[in-house]
């Protein structure tokens, strides 16, 4: 048996090799670290509860197969975390935290509107990944690839 990332792996007695890791639920370092240049805040919409104090959720729920790689990843703060509604039912109005269709970002899905809020805080908007997306015309609904883009 060997420990690797707080994860238990089985391991072939002969050739240290991991059979099976088994499915992980916590996102790495690396995501972590993505996802903060990404965000700096709570993905929630007005949250400026930093990201360092953000805990990660999975956007298609785990408990429902949902996989932990970075589309399906963002950062909560702890109130707004449990304040989700995974189960997407809409339920006492209760929305949930889903990809933004033009910009990519992530935001919250409110079941009254049926509009994806994004956070628009000062210190979300100066998240270094969200400007490189904008500079790269990826928000806003620029769907042109980036040689055409140039050309303009």
């Amino acid at each position: 048996l060997g420990i690797s990332e707080c994860h238990l792996g089985i391991t072939d007695n002969g050739r240290a090799e991991i059979l099976d890791a088994g499915r992980v639920r916590n996102m790495s370092q690396i995501q972590r670290a993505f996802l903060t240049a990404m965000q700096l805040v709570c993905s929630y919409p007005g949250c400026s509860e930093p990201a360092a104090n953000c805990e990660g959720h999975h956007i298609v729920a785990f408990s429902q197969g949902g996989k932990t790689e970075i589309d399906n990843l963002a950062l909560l703060c702890p109130y707004h975390h449990r304040a989700n509604d995974d189960q997407r039912t809409g339920n006492n109005n209760k929305g949930y935290i889903t990809h933004e269709g033009r910009s990519h970002l992530v935001g919250r899905f409110d079941p009254r509107t049926g509009r994806t809020e994004i956070n628009e805080s000062v210190v979300a908007k100066k998240a270094p990944g969200r400007r490189l997306m904008a500079k790269d015309g990826v928000m806003n609904g620029d769907t042109r690839t980036e040689d055409s883009r140039r050309a303009a």
